[in-house]
């Protein structure tokens, strides 16, 4: 797979550099032996360089740090009734003993982006359990399943049952399947300050997935919310881990405004003004960004995460397309000259830094003082162009690290991936253009 231009026009100096053209490569087989390609419609390879420049790569989480995605008490269906729904086919009809109160355990749920990949906790009084329930690296193959359920009416009074300890070495599952044998033993605590109202409906759905392990076990659980919102918002979130076949990179960066881009004249590159745009920080957005490969779209894509979009996938851009053992590049890649940023006032300088606290909150859950938060002084870019090959993604984005560094790590995770996909070809892989 190549990508790049074999004639690259010298960029504006201190500013952003001319277009890149996209270069497009013939479909070729993966696995098959090297692919035989003609001069008429092959890619010229690209020059490597004499002595590389050898870079640490990156972690699969943005700053190496575990993510909390979502987090919110819901209720668990007694392992003994969820496990009814193993079978992976579409019959998703619960046991009449789901409708009984008794048969629902109500627990913390947590959804936590860590090191090696997506983990579903569960944290009660008598117990926890953590499930890893997606792996990054795609090793076993991500085949989480996420389904609705009809609403389910609940019969029987929330009464608060008699404590049971989780013993050494007992699952939360187990559990829970202990006390489904046992007779329901119940203890009314009379509060005379509050009454609570008993639950009347639960909103279920459904997670099915394979455990990692010399033994694949197939797992299942069935979740209730006690609102339908609540329920198509884990729903949405859980889609879209289970639409990524793996992650190779994550970072935080600052993302040129697409209005904003998109606004630019034809000949941006050569007008100063437009340029000297570009050091405008409030043109720019901080986001968490991944380098992935999904499954929906069976791509190599640039995805962020937007507080805004309410558990939708972003897709910024789509690099590769891979499908069926063919590799097809869809986009470029060109590092830029330095952008310096623009001196704000105090008022828009406040404005800068109260949108990345935002973003913070929404996305990390977490949040600095504004005096602690420092601004770039400069940012390192690259552009991607993303040819017409795609029906999804956008057509270029400009996206820039503060540190110079990161910059060239996150392109050399681009050239490191998608030599893995060219491995067994004799076309180069997609090189960033400098």
């Amino acid at each position: 797979m190549g990508c790049g231009a074999s004639a690259v026009k010298p960029p504006v100096e201190g500013g952003p550099a001319s277009a890149v053209e996209t270069v497009k490569v013939n479909k070729h087989e993966l696995g098959a032996g090297p692919a035989k390609s003609s001069p008429k419609n092959s890619a010229e390879p690209i020059q490597a360089e004499s002595s590389p420049k050898k870079v640490e790569p990156l972690p699969v989480l943005a700053d190496g740090a575990k993510r909390p995605v979502i987090a919110e008490s819901l209720y668990k269906l007694n392992p003994v009734w969820a496990d009814k729904l193993l079978a992976g086919d579409s019959s998703l009809s619960l046991p009449e003993q789901a409708n009984q109160i008794v048969a629902w355990r109500k627990a913390k749920f947590e959804l936590w982006e860590e090191e090696d990949g997506l983990h579903l906790n569960l944290i009660s009084k008598a117990a926890s359990d953590k499930k890893k329930i997606v792996s990054w690296c795609g090793e076993p193959f991500n085949n989480l399943e996420v389904l609705s359920i009809d609403e389910v009416l609940i019969e029987g009074e929330q009464k608060q049952k008699s404590k049971h300890v989780k013993g050494k070495g007992q699952s939360e599952e187990d559990l829970e399947a202990e006390q489904e044998d046992e007779a329901v033993k119940v203890e009314v605590i009379e509060i005379a300050e509050e009454h609570k109202a008993d639950l009347e409906a639960l909103y279920p759905f459904v997670i099915r997935w394979d455990l990692a392990g010399k033994t694949a076990k197939k797992k299942c659980f069935v979740i209730g919310c006690e609102d339908e919102s609540s329920c198509l918002k884990w729903i949405a979130n859980l889609k879209i881990y289970a639409n990524i076949g793996s992650r190779h990179a994550g970072a935080v960066m600052w993302k040129l405004n697409q209005s904003f881009y998109t606004d630019l004249p034809s000949n941006w590159r050569d007008d100063p003004n437009a340029i000297k745009d570009f050091g405008n920080l409030l043109n720019w957005r901080r986001r968490v960004c991944f380098l992935e490969q999904l499954k929906s779209h069976k791509a190599l894509c640039i995805t962020y995460v937007s507080e805004k979009s309410d558990a939708e996938e972003c897709v910024a851009n789509v690099l590769a397309s891979v499908s069926d053992g063919i590799v097809k590049s869809v986009a470029s890649v060109k590092k830029l000259p330095p952008i310096v940023v623009c001196k704000l006032d105090a008022v828009k300088t406040e404005k800068v830094k109260y949108s990345v606290q935002q973003y913070d909150i929404a996305v990390a859950n977490s949040s600095s003082e504004s005096n602690e938060l420092e601004l770039p002084t400069v940012l390192h870019a690259f552009q991607v162009i993303q040819s017409d090959d795609s029906d999804i993604g956008q057509a270029s984005n400009i996206f820039a690290f503060v540190d110079p560094e990161m910059c060239d790590r996150w392109l050399a995770a681009i050239e490191t991936v998608c030599k893995t996909l060219t491995k067994d070809t004799d076309l180069p892989a997609l090189r960033v253009v400098g």
